[in-house]
């Protein structure tokens, strides 16, 4: 059963928000799981070779070198495969991993239209080296503007257009594991927990944002600026000349509450000509705040996941972002 434990290392090490038992325990915990399922029959351990290629290319991306895979079939110590874990999660080969990771899964290869991709990758970099959980990497991309010491932070919405609708369904997606593009006229037509009113929900967060440019040293750059929020007026397209409103909300929550202010008194920075404008009172920053709280499960369990899929192929809910009451997990 090595592949759940090569799993449970890296996610251990890099979500940090999502798991506080140490590596041995939660191994021990999904072997549990899966040996309380009767119809499965537990695999036999893989040989030492077999275990030191799959996690060399799980962890670094390459194969072993036969200087590598002579000493380790030489060492018979019992802990070395796991000691062999610790090297190659030491490596900057496996900080590279886990960009190369995080760079797919949050622009899926899009081109770089405002942040250059060596600025991008050095970014998340330093993230990773600073071991930062997922909980805050996501809250920082979330709540970036792109303004001098975080531009790099704002890719995420820069290169998508700051288009709010799109931005709904990535953030629906990429977050919390759920495409909600089909509930952006009605309820969703076969995904009876995708509703119309948490599509309008998360637009209602995306739609106070636009794209602004402003001075940064000698040239100017796009930045992502944010409208005091109002309510949205939406309609499903079945039931035309009903309308209704939206506040901003998280997948499935309430929707949030909010402080008043005069007309007038919203800004702390009004929006102006090559200026950020900055509302007192911030939804993205709302949002950002609730999804990473380590309170919604939507949050938790897609980047858990997305991780099990990264090192097993397949995720235990096989299309990653369509987390639904009928596409329950499975290890089958």
């Amino acid at each position: 059963m090595t592949r759940p434990h090569l799993f449970v290392v890296c996610l251990q090490l890099f979500a940090g928000s999502l798991l506080a038992a140490d590596p041995p325990t939660l191994h021990d915990e999904i072997d549990a799981v899966f040996r309380s399922q009767s119809a499965l029959q537990e695999p036999p351990l893989c040989s030492d070779a077999e275990f030191l290629r799959r996690a060399s290319l799980d962890l670094n991306g390459v194969p072993p070198t036969a200087d590598e895979v002579r000493a380790f079939l030489a060492d018979e110590s019992p802990d070395k495969r796991a000691k062999i874990v610790d090297q190659l999660m030491a490596s900057p080969r496996f900080e590279r991993r886990l960009v190369e990771f995080l760079d797919v899964m949050l622009m899926e290869r899009r081109a770089n239209s405002n942040i250059t991709q060596d600025e991008w990758v050095a970014w998340l970099l330093k993230r990773v080296q600073e071991k930062k959980g997922w909980n805050e990497l996501a809250r920082e991309l979330l709540t970036a503007n792109g303004s001098d010491g975080e531009r790099a932070a704002a890719r995420f919405y820069l290169d998508r257009g700051s288009d709010p609708h799109l931005l709904t369904r990535d953030v629906g997606r990429i977050f919390l594991g759920r495409d909600l593009q089909c509930a952006q006229c009605h309820d969703h037509p076969l995904i009876s927990d995708y509703l119309m009113l948490d599509y309008q929900g998360m637009l209602a967060v995306f739609s106070a944002g636009y794209e602004v440019k402003v001075k940064q040293g000698d040239k100017e750059v796009s930045c992502y600026a944010e409208h005091a929020g109002s309510d949205l007026q939406f309609e499903s397209v079945f039931f035309k000349g009903t309308p209704h409103l939206s506040s901003a909300r998280l997948f499935g929550g309430a929707e949030f509450q909010e402080p008043f202010f005069l007309p007038g008194d919203e800004y702390s920075v009004a929006p102006a000509d090559k200026t950020i404008a900055v509302p007192k009172h911030s939804r993205r920053q709302q949002f950002a705040d609730a999804a990473t709280s380590g309170q919604v499960h939507e949050f938790n369990e897609n980047m858990a996941n997305r991780l099990w899929a990264f090192m097993m192929g397949e995720g235990l809910v096989p299309a990653v972002d369509v987390h639904q009451s009928e596409n329950p997990p499975s290890n089958l």
